[in-house]
């Protein structure tokens, strides 16, 4: 084989072995997991699609309840992603509103905390659904 032909494989074969490392970290993905929220807990799953800030991020809902919304990406900080949640539901006195979030990839979890509009603090351990 000639030089020409040997470079393009090599790079392939390096790109090929980085892509899953990569994709174990990525916070990109279907997540769920339980909300703890001082005496309260509720299930929850997200969805995050994009992660460049300033970009919508992707979704996020609580099953059993009325409350849904987007996510955006603020800034990324202190090796994770601070989101900004935007509530899509009508049924205020149900659901918080517009929550800052911080999630962090730890292993195969992801670390999730939440503070709303009121300083009510929410904090999770998402694994991929």
């Amino acid at each position: 084989m000639t030089r020409a032909r040997i470079l393009p494989l090599a790079i392939l074969a390096t790109l090929a072995l980085a892509t899953p490392a990569q994709a174990a970290k990525s916070v990109k993905g279907k997540w769920k997991g339980t909300v703890h929220s001082g005496s309260i807990s509720f299930k929850m799953k997200m969805t995050i699609k994009r992660t460049k800030v300033g970009s919508t991020a992707g979704t996020l809902s609580n099953p059993g309840s009325p409350c849904h919304g987007t996510l955006t990406v603020t800034s990324r900080h202190d090796g994770g992603l601070s989101l900004q949640y935007h509530e899509k539901s009508t049924a205020a006195g149900e659901c918080t509103g517009n929550d800052k979030i911080f999630i962090k990839r730890k292993g195969a979890k992801l670390r999730w905390r939440a503070v709303a509009p009121n300083g009510q603090i929410g904090t999770a351990t998402l694994r991929r659904r």
